[in-house]
């Protein structure tokens, strides 16, 4: 991606996804994008699973880049899927001392202490955190929930766009940002 600075955020997401990309390297660019713009040590994206109990990483940095497709948790699960079960900005200060707090050690997050996670209209939770120990403000999560409902739109823009345009002869499958992952 070319990287413009001096544009707002929200322009550069836009700019995102106009390009014609896959979902994988889409997603990695956002992360990237978010998570130099908070200023902090994780952001992460999970959607929803096909059986829309479970939430799915989808995209991280700072995270074990190998958990990306593999780790899954039910939405009575950690932090990302109580957002993801209430539909509620999730914004803490030390989340190890959460009692929704569920380490996974393969994800190789535990020097991360602060926890800010928005939904994203259903799709699944925009998630960032750091190492310090950090007080999200009310602006910061004001910025994080817009931007997390301005995936949302591009998102489900993106999956009627696939819907109209990939055609599987054999099957009436369809490639979405819910299933994309299973």
């Amino acid at each position: 991606m070319h990287k413009e600075p001096n544009l707002p955020i929200e322009t550069q997401v836009r700019l995102l996804f106009t390009g014609h990309r896959k979902l994988e390297d889409l997603l990695a660019e956002l992360v990237t994008l978010i998570g130099n713009r908070f200023e902090v040590d994780v952001c992460s994206i999970y959607l929803r699973a096909r059986d829309r109990a479970k939430i799915i990483l989808a995209a991280t940095v700072g995270l074990n880049y190998a958990c990306v497709g593999k780790l899954c948790m039910g939405l009575n699960e950690g932090l990302a899927g109580l957002v993801a079960q209430k539909m509620q900005p999730v914004s803490l200060e030390e989340a190890v001392k959460h009692p929704r707090y569920k380490y996974f050690p393969e994800a190789e997050e535990d020097a991360f202490e602060s926890f800010l996670g928005v939904p994203i209209e259903g799709l699944g939770v925009l998630v960032v955190q750091s190492i310090e120990p950090r007080s999200y403000t009310s602006k910061e999560t004001r910025h994080l929930k817009n931007l997390a409902r301005l995936l949302g739109r591009h998102m489900c823009l993106r999956e009627q766009e696939a819907e109209t345009t990939i055609q599987h002869p054999q099957e009436a499958s369809r490639v979405n940002f819910r299933t994309a992952l299973l």
